[in-house]
């Protein structure tokens, strides 16, 4: 976890590194040096399969035997179709291993620390955009009659959840 409650974040900037990262490199790796195999091997195989070819139509070896060949050159490449396609996935994985802030905003609560596995339902964090923010406030009846639409106001919070104070206009009343 990079963040503290409260830091001012901006869009994009890395929030928290989770722990598959290092697993999903290495497999990263492996692919990469699979893939560079099996394209050797297809080169290799391609300049066999092309001799085969002129040595069939010379007549020098039987056709069932090139047909193998060809088999074999398909499903080599099959395979490193394969692995590439498990490379991309792997790539999509390893972005997925940092998590960035989708918005410019403000940290307002961490929900999990280091070493602790988020839930589902909360996640690891709650990021809200600072620059327009609703208050939910609760008024007296008695004093109800003077609050209306778009009125400006000044908020303070007497609980001490926020210091100084917050600028804001009237933008719903409710009955309740």
């Amino acid at each position: 976890l990079l963040v503290i409650e409260g830091q001012k974040v901006s869009a994009g900037q890395l929030l928290a590194r989770f722990d598959t990262a290092p697993g999903q490199r290495a497999e990263s790796d492996l692919l990469r040096t699979r893939i560079a195999n099996l394209s050797r091997r297809l080169q290799i195989q391609r300049r066999e399969l092309a001799r085969y070819r002129q040595l069939t139509a010379a007549g020098a070896i039987a056709a069932d035997e090139l047909d193998r060949r060809e088999q074999d050159t398909l499903e080599l490449q099959g395979e490193l179709q394969e692995a590439r396609a498990e490379l991309e996935k792997v790539r999509t994985d390893l972005v997925n291993t940092e998590l960035r802030a989708p918005i410019d905003g403000t940290v307002l609560r961490i929900q999990a620390r280091a070493g602790e596995r988020p839930g589902d339902e909360k996640g690891i964090l709650e990021l809200g955009a600072s620059d327009r923010m609703e208050a939910l406030l609760e008024i007296y009846e008695s004093d109800i009659d003077r609050v209306r639409l778009a009125q400006s106001v000044t908020l303070t919070s007497e609980n001490g959840g926020f210091s100084g104070t917050l600028n804001g206009t009237v933008s719903r009343i409710s009955p309740q």
